[in-house]
């Protein structure tokens, strides 16, 4: 810790200028629940933990602690696994959980802007009020944002849609230095220069703190039907994906169960229209070289198939 400054009183005061006295913390009960996140790694307490509500007031912190070398460490809802979120050099936890606003829905554009603590539950409940949806599903809705873009998370729509990555168009950072940076924007094509928006994606708060992102939408899809079945192997697993790739199938969510070690259960959710354009007669399953056909789309979306949940078939239903 020697080459670190030391967070003294003055200091503090100077933090609770910024985001007021309730905002700044030393209490154990805060010190230790921002220690941890969901990975495996021993706690790591902060010093101190500061709420700011603001881009400036995030400026306005970095500042105080680039000039006194004092360690931060960005946090969200701290539910990573890699334990990046952990305060390794004590310092200040400067968590963003504050920064809870969607910030806009722009239905036009097919594009979101939001604070990084918004949790990624609630832009998809709001998104799906809409008829859009924000592709980008890591398996822990009570994920912040900020949390997902800065570990680019990926998830079990992946197949389908790509990862975190694919769908940030635009962000707001603040550097180490307290300075604040605007790359990439509400546009599609962006190919000029350096793509300083894939650098600080990913990068876990190590160049810049995220505090807004601008998010690239799709249409929701009408429906969702969930295929189980149990392979042998990898080559057998790859039948069935072909096959839906085949029929022009959107696949949504693939998930693969290695738990066994002997099988591997196929988790597959079929999207059908994802395009409001698109007329796909039914969703199609290969299996040992046989298509079966599960539904037609006209009974999907007459409700007879999918009325907010998914239906689950298993090759013993066909």
């Amino acid at each position: 810790m020697d080459e670190y400054g030391v967070l003294t009183q003055p200091i503090r005061k100077e933090l609770e200028d910024i985001v007021g006295a309730e905002n700044v913390s030393s209490k154990t009960d805060d010190l230790e629940k921002h220690a941890i996140d969901e990975s495996l790694e021993p706690p790591h307490p902060p010093h101190v933990v500061v709420k700011p509500r603001s881009t400036e007031e995030v400026s306005e912190v970095m500042k105080i602690a680039y000039r006194e070398k004092i360690p931060v460490t960005p946090q969200g809802s701290r539910t990573g696994l890699s334990g990046g979120s952990h305060p390794l050099q004590g310092g200040i936890a400067l968590s963003l959980e504050r920064m809870t606003e969607i910030l806009e829905i722009d239905e036009e554009n097919l594009m979101a802007v939001v604070e990084p603590g918004v949790l990624i539950m609630d832009l998809h409940e709001e998104t799906e009020k809409l008829g859009l949806l924000y592709p980008p599903d890591p398996g822990q809705e009570s994920g912040s944002l900020g949390g997902n873009i800065s570990t680019n998370a990926g998830g079990v729509r992946g197949m389908k849609y790509g990862v975190t990555r694919d769908f940030v168009q635009g962000l707001e950072a603040v550097l180490p230095n307290g300075e604040i940076i605007n790359v990439g924007g509400k546009l599609v094509k962006n190919s000029t220069a350096y793509s300083l928006l894939d650098l600080i994606i990913g990068s876990e708060g190590t160049l810049a703190i995220v505090t807004k992102a601008i998010l690239r939408l799709v249409y929701l899809p009408v429906c969702l039907v969930g295929v189980e079945e149990a392979f042998p192997g990898f080559p057998e697993l790859l039948l069935p994906l072909r096959g839906v790739r085949d029929e022009s199938v959107y696949s949504a969510h693939l998930e693969a169960d290695l738990s066994s070690g002997l099988e591997i259960l196929l988790d597959l959710s079929l999207a059908i229209a994802l395009d409001p354009d698109k007329q796909v007669r039914g969703v199609t399953v290969i299996r040992e070289g046989l298509v079966q056909v599960l539904f037609s789309c006209q009974d999907c979306v007459a409700g007879n198939i999918f009325e907010g949940e998914w239906d689950h078939f298993s090759s013993n239903d066909l």
